[in-house]
């Protein structure tokens, strides 16, 4: 049985489909919220999220998720202390976005 895997849309599209070329069962949603999440895929092992707010009642919920990768610098809307007390990865992206983070001095 493939691994789940929820990505939003852009990044999917940005990394010509990667995960699924690697075995992954890939579920891509625009901009995944927590209700997204629930409904597509509760026995997935991984989400990127980009900025919607996760709350901590999430874990319970998806047993199976191994990582939380937030598209984008930061960890806003992501409790990670609690996340890693649950078991789960939290990663974030400081290099994704460089032109609207990266100003030249």
């Amino acid at each position: 049985m493939q691994a789940k895997v929820i990505v939003p849309t852009v990044a999917d599209k940005l990394t010509d489909h990667y995960l699924a070329h690697h075995g992954y069962q890939v579920l891509t949603v625009a901009n995944p919220s927590q209700e997204d999440i629930l409904r597509l895929a509760p026995d997935a092992a991984a989400v990127m999220m980009i900025s919607k707010r996760l709350t901590n009642d999430l874990y319970d919920q998806m047993p199976n998720l191994k990582v939380l990768a937030r598209r984008g610098v930061g960890y806003d809307n992501i409790d990670v202390a609690y996340a890693a007390s649950r078991g789960v990865w939290v990663t974030n992206t400081p290099g994704a976005t460089p032109g609207r983070w990266l100003r030249p001095r």
